[in-house]
């Protein structure tokens, strides 16, 4: 019997102090177990008060039914926490992915006022997809079925005249959500999305993302907030049509591509911010180098500095 306990307190300490696995060990005897970096304490600790406890108290057999019991809780409160939070062993690299997928849509203002636990859900569902300059991830007409969301890189949703001529609507860089139409109307895809350089995008299916508003719709809340602030901005690029030239629409581009850096490298193609602009390309390169020859702005290849901030803020009012 003594043997037998001291055998035990030796085992259960070996257990203890092999934990240092963020996934589990694999015991010669017993099955695989996943287990915590916090189970590994708990499991140390019960080795060391085995062996420290007396003689007495070990052949004692109503604390032995206790210690077997404490142990048992002990080994249920931690299996139940793992199942809960990461799922089984053979789960972890897809649990982890989730969970930095949870991280991402947390950004976005689509699901702003979903709580975590609910967003693991829609983020098993993902999937990433990497891409390269020029794939489309989908076109005019589509049938929708996906929500997406920037993980990398950028994305433009523009459209094309029957001519050729495109007009690119907007930019969609890292943590934005773009899809949201379809998924509200599911109508056919109204612009496309394509990738401006290597980049790496969150699909998500619509499945998923229904059930959870269907089970609170107070979630749609900040679906709607997203789509009131996007519909400020097409009021102002509209506004911008009509009161603003292209040269005045050239500055403005520029300002919103260089963000708060005076030293930019500029994301897209000449056609490409031609596009953004509303103009041809031709008009636009005119406008750039006037904002050249004027001092405002210094330009190499794809590289600009800009000068004169101040100055090309006032020409895009």
């Amino acid at each position: 019997m003594l043997a037998d306990v001291a055998e035990s307190g030796r085992t259960e300490q070996r257990v203890g102090t092999s934990m240092g696995d963020d996934i589990g060990v694999t015991m010669t005897d017993q099955p695989s177990l996943a287990v915590e970096d916090d189970t590994a304490e708990d499991q140390t600790s019960v080795g060391i008060v085995a062996e420290a406890m007396n003689v007495e108290a070990l052949t004692d057999p109503n604390v032995h039914r206790d210690t077997d019991r404490g142990a048992d809780a002990l080994s249920g409160r931690d299996d139940d926490r793992c199942n809960n939070a990461l799922g089984t062993a053979g789960e972890g690299s897809t649990v982890t992915a989730a969970m930095d997928d949870v991280e991402l849509l947390t950004g976005s203002e689509f699901f702003a006022d979903v709580p975590n636990d609910r967003l693991i859900e829609v983020a098993r569902g993902g999937v990433r997809r990497p891409l390269v300059r020029g794939d489309v991830l989908f076109a005019e007409g589509d049938v929708p079925d996906h929500l997406y969301v920037v993980v990398s890189g950028r994305i433009a949703i523009a459209s094309r005249s029957v001519d050729g001529r495109e007009s690119v609507f907007a930019l969609m860089e890292s943590g934005d959500l773009f899809g949201e139409m379809g998924f509200l109307d599911r109508l056919p895809r109204s612009a496309e999305a394509r990738a401006l350089e290597a980049s790496t995008v969150l699909t998500l299916p619509y499945e998923p993302v229904q059930a959870l508003f269907e089970q609170d719709p107070t979630l749609l809340w900040s679906v709607v907030r997203m789509l009131s602030r996007r519909i400020r901005s097409m009021d102002e690029a509209l506004a911008d049509s009509v009161f603003l030239d292209v040269t005045g629409r050239t500055a403005k581009r520029l300002l919103e591509l260089a963000g708060d850096k005076d030293d930019f490298v500029l994301p897209v193609t000449q056609e490409e911010l031609a596009g953004m602009v509303g103009a041809s390309r031709e008009r636009v390169n005119k406008a750039i180098a006037s904002f050249i020859r004027l001092g405002w702005i210094e330009q190499q290849d794809r590289r600009y500095h800009i000068l004169m901030r101040d100055r090309l803020a006032l020409r895009s009012r």
